[in-house]
């Protein structure tokens, strides 16, 4: 009795496993398979997600220019509280991949010659911003800032106080 038992389950064993074959679409699916995208009815905006990661991280210029405009609107801040001047000028922004982050701002004209205050206020606002890591030298990106008058901020925070 128990030989028909062993012979009955080892039977069913044999069926369960199957072949190494996946019976629903008649393809292979072991080890060696190529992938054929156009094999899967994916769209294209479901292929995108499935696209193999080689291990390279490039720069995020989406969050670079998020980043940007953050640092921007507190660097609008540092008329208020230090003396630099109102204007417009470019700065050179140093984003590291190692570091993910903003590690230098190159302040040109009219700030090149403020005062270190004012250049500690602007830099500042912009010094450690994260984006996410990214492989490859350190990118500079030009970026232009206008710092307004200490008297315009005040204006546009009663008009925003009038609002609320």
């Amino acid at each position: 009795m128990q030989s028909k038992l062993s012979y009955a389950g080892v039977a069913l064993l044999v069926v369960a496993c199957g072949s190494g074959q996946d019976k629903r679409d008649n393809r292979d699916v072991g080890m060696g398979t190529n992938y054929d995208p156009s094999q899967t009815g994916m769209g294209d905006s479901e292929l995108e997600k499935e696209k193999i990661d080689d291990g390279t991280k490039e720069f995020d210029k989406e969050m670079a220019k998020r980043v940007l405009e953050r640092g921007h609107r507190r660097a609008k801040e540092c008329s208020k509280t230090t003396d630099a001047t109102p204007g417009e000028g470019e700065l050179q922004v140093v984003f590291d991949g190692d570091a993910g982050k903003i590690v230098a701002v190159e302040l040109g004209s009219p700030w090149g010659d403020a005062s270190a205050a004012a250049q500690r206020c602007i830099k500042n606002a912009f010094i450690d911003e994260f984006v996410p890591p990214f492989d490859g030298d350190r990118v500079t990106v030009p970026y232009t800032v206008t710092i307004p008058d200490p008297a315009e901020l005040k204006k546009d925070e009663k008009k925003d106080a009038k609002k609320k």
